[in-house]
C-alpha cells in the first residue's frame, strides 16, 4: 500500500477524532469535564502525534513504543478520575 494513501486515512480519521473531541467537550464540559482531564487528554494526544510522527519518518519501532503511551495515558486518567471521586 502506498504511503500517501495510509496519510491520508490517517489524516482524516485524524480530523474526525479532533471534531468529536471538540462536539463531547462542548456537551460535557460545564458537569463533567475537569482540569486534570485536559492534561491528560493532552499527554494523550502529544504521545499520539509523536507516534504517528515517527512511524511515517522511518522509525516504525519507535512509533509503535509511543504508541503505546496513548492507552496507558488514557487509563491513568481515567484511574486517577476514579480515585479522586471517592
Amino acid at each position: 500500500m502506498d504511503s500517501n494513501i495510509i496519510f491520508v486515512f490517517g489524516f482524516l480519521s485524524f480530523m474526525f477524532l479532533v471534531g468529536g473531541i471538540s462536539f463531547t467537550l462542548k456537551e460535557v464540559r460545564l458537569k463533567h469535564f475537569r482540569t486534570s482531564d485536559y492534561f491528560f487528554l493532552a499527554s494523550a494526544l502529544i504521545a499520539f502525534l509523536l507516534a504517528n510522527y515517527l512511524w511515517f519518518n522511518g522509525y516504525q519501532d519507535y512509533g509503535i513504543f509511543v504508541g503505546i503511551w496513548v492507552p496507558s495515558n488514557l487509563i491513568l486518567g481515567l484511574f486517577f478520575r476514579t480515585i479522586g471521586t471517592k
